[in-house]
């Protein structure tokens, strides 16, 4: 094997390791966004259901205070 033989070789398995590693790098990126928009449902389902308990103690604060 000759030297240009064995840099062309060492070469081709770099392109591998960096082409193994782009794919790993895109599943991470898949991951995240999932997690992401776990995250952004969860925090929309908080805000609702704060909104929606906020609403019913000034209903009865409002309700307890008009009736004193």
């Amino acid at each position: 094997m000759t030297e240009f033989d064995k840099i062309s070789h060492a070469i081709g398995r770099i392109e591998g390791k960096l082409d193994a590693i782009e794919e790993a790098q895109r599943a991470q990126w898949a991951k995240l966004e999932q997690i992401e928009e776990t995250l952004t449902a969860h925090r929309l389902k908080m805000a609702g259901l704060a909104s929606g308990v906020s609403a019913v103690v000034t209903t009865l604060w409002q309700w307890f205070r008009g009736n004193h």
